[in-house]
This record gives structure tokens, C-alpha cells and sequence, in this order.
């Protein structure tokens, strides 16, 4: 069985798309299920979408992280403007408290306060400008890119006790923001490229294009934990394949008899009844080239390794996951019929 994938992304946007050039699949027994193409395409257009989303969530952010830093310095600006003609004895000063950032209407409230009591500010002059050295240095750190400066002088001043918690926990907060933004981006880069991988992957014996229809190849999932073959199911549904499930290795011989399927998923430890290896000795005998792949919660055995002796291929541990359950299938399939 062979087969193509493409992908490609649509000339003068940055949205991903999935383009599907040459494909070439596996027939199963000239009864194949039938999915139009744009059906397909819609699945994978609708995973761009998703991550196309939370990439203008993360820029709807980083607008507003940049508006928030602008008000921020213009802010301080007057705040710092207005403190230096306190300091040199103006008790004339005063800036508009109007603000959209609760911190610097906050800090030009408790600055025009303090102008109002210049004698206390002027007996405080030495201590103000030493304690706004340290803030103007730690902005100056801060500005090249420095999160880990923080004001650390002790005050008797309430106010600059109140700018140096206020500045402290903007500089913390701004960090651990930064830090969770490129959380954010590495976990979608790397959910992207697993889905990229996955969809480039999807090629050799899944499908071919016969009258305008995607003929695709056919999977029987034996397990008999319900939840198990839930999802299993529904991963390898969404992977393009025909799946089919059973409960136990009785019903599993008795559907390849009237079902032949390309692929078994096949749990190799059920009870009561027949177990993996013992469907699997079952079913070869009325298709010796059957192809499997093996599933246990357990760690791999001598009963699988007997299995993969009588021709099962892949071992998979569940519960199962997209990647591993769908490169193993993939794997298996692409394996040459002995």
C-alpha cells in the first residue's frame, strides 16, 4: 500500500493551510468507505483556525501589554517631572490624577498630596532623591531588559515605600507575564508541529483518489475497556481511517471472518476469554499476513513479543495518545504485505 501527503500555506497569508498534492492509499478488499475532499480539508482548515486564534489572542495581548507600558512611562514621567519640582521646592506643583492605570492615578494622587506638604518634603529632600536614584536605575535596568532588577532601599517615606512595592510587583508582574506568553507560544508551536507531523505522516495507505472519492483503509480496535475503544476510535476516525470496534478477541475472530479489516489495534491483556496473543493465533489462521498493532496498560511481555513472532507489528502503552497510536498504525500499515 502506498500513498502521498502535502502540505502547503495559501500565497499572501500567514493561515496555514493543509494542500493535498498526489495522494495514493491502500484499497481494502474493493470495499473502501467514501469522504469527499472538502470535508477533509475543512478538518484540518479548522485546527489552522484554532491555532490562527490563540496567535491573535497572544497579539491582542501584546497590543495591549505595549498600551499598558506606554500610560505606564508617560505616567511616571509626569509623576517623576512633578516630584523633581517638589524636591527643589516648588509647592505650586500639580498633575492631572486622570488615568486609566489605577497605579498612576494613584502615585499623582499621593504626588499633588505631597505637594501639599512641602516643609515635610523639603526636610526629605536628600531621602527622596536617594530613594528615585534607585528607581530611575531601576527603570533604567528595567528598560534594557533586565526583570530581575527590584528597589530594595528601605524609607521611612510612605511614598516611596509605596512606589517601591508598586514598582516591584509591576516589574514581578510583567515578568511572570512574559514568562507565561512564551509558555504559551512554545506550547502552541509545538502542538502545531505535532499536528504538522502527524498530517505529513498520513500518507502511505490511507487513502486514494478514485471518481472524485477517498477510498480509505479500515481499522479494528479490540479492547475491552469501553472508554479504551472510545478513544481510540475517535483518534483514528479523525486520522482519515474506517474504524471499528469490539469488546472481546471472540468477537474480534468472528468479525475478520466476515469483515476483513487492514489494520488490528489489538489490547493484549482481556478478560474473561481469549486474550491478545490468543485472538491474534486465531485470526492468522484465516489471514496470515494480518497486520496489527499491540496495546497493553502494561509493560511489553513475552505474550507480545510472541505476537510480534507470529507477525503483530508495534508495541503501544496506553492509555493511548494521538502521536503514538497514529504513527504506530501509520508504521504498520506501511510495511510491504510478506
Amino acid at each position: 500500500m502506498r500513498g502521498a501527503g502535502k502540505k502547503g500555506y495559501r500565497s499572501g497569508s500567514n493561515e496555514p493551510r493543509f494542500l493535498f498534492g498526489e495522494l495514493r492509499a491502500h484499497i481494502v478488499n474493493g470495499n473502501p468507505d467514501n469522504m469527499d475532499f472538502a470535508t477533509m480539508e475543512a478538518s484540518y482548515k479548522t485546527v489552522s483556525e484554532q491555532f490562527l486564534e490563540a496567535k491573535k489572542a497572544l497579539e491582542e495581548r501584546d497590543r495591549e501589554l505595549e498600551a499598558i507600558s506606554l500610560e505606564m512611562a508617560l505616567g511616571l514621567s509626569e509623576v517623576f517631572e512633578a516630584l523633581k519640582k517638589i524636591s527643589s521646592g516648588d509647592p505650586m506643583v500639580r498633575i492631572p490624577e486622570n488615568s486609566s492605570l489605577e497605579l498612576i492615578s494613584k502615585l499623582k494622587e499621593l504626588v499633588n498630596r505631597t505637594a501639599e506638604n512641602l516643609g515635610e518634603i523639603v526636610d526629605l529632600s536628600h531621602e527622596f532623591a536617594m530613594g528615585l536614584a534607585e528607581h530611575f536605575d531601576v527603570m533604567h535596568r528595567l528598560t534594557r531588559g533586565d526583570l530581575t532588577a527590584r528597589v530594595r532601599g528601605e524609607s521611612t517615606v510612605e511614598l516611596l515605600e509605596s512606589l517601591k512595592h508598586v514598582t516591584n510587583q509591576m516589574i514581578k508582574s510583567v515578568h511572570e507575564e512574559i514568562k507565561e506568553r512564551a509558555k504559551a507560544q512554545e506550547a502552541i508551536k509545538r502542538s502545531e508541529e505535532k499536528y504538522r507531523t502527524l498530517i505529513e505522516n498520513i500518507q502511505d495507505g490511507v487513502f486514494i483518489i478514485q471518481d472524485n472519492k477517498f477510498l480509505f483503509a479500515s481499522v479494528l480496535i479490540v479492547d475491552d475497556s469501553k472508554e479504551q475503544r472510545m478513544i481510540a476510535t475517535a483518534i483514528l476516525s479523525n486520522l482519515g481511517y474506517q474504524v471499528a470496534a469490539v469488546s472481546c478477541g471472540e468477537e474480534a475472530v468472528e468479525y475478520i471472518k466476515k469483515n476483513p479489516v487492514d489494520l488490528l489495534v489489538l489490547d493484549m491483556i482481556m478478560g474473561p476469554g481469549m486474550d491478545g496473543l490468543e485472538t491474534f493465533r486465531e485470526i492468522v489462521k484465516w489471514k496470515s499476513a494480518q497486520k496489527a498493532v499491540i496495546a497493553s496498560g502494561f509493560a511489553e511481555t513475552s505474550r507480545v513479543k510472541e505476537a510480534q513472532r507470529l507477525g503483530a507489528g508495534e508495541y503501544v502503552k496506553k492509555p493511548y495518545a494521538i502521536e503514538k497510536i497514529g504513527f504506530a498504525v501509520r508504521k504498520e500499515l506501511d510495511k510491504p504485505i510478506s
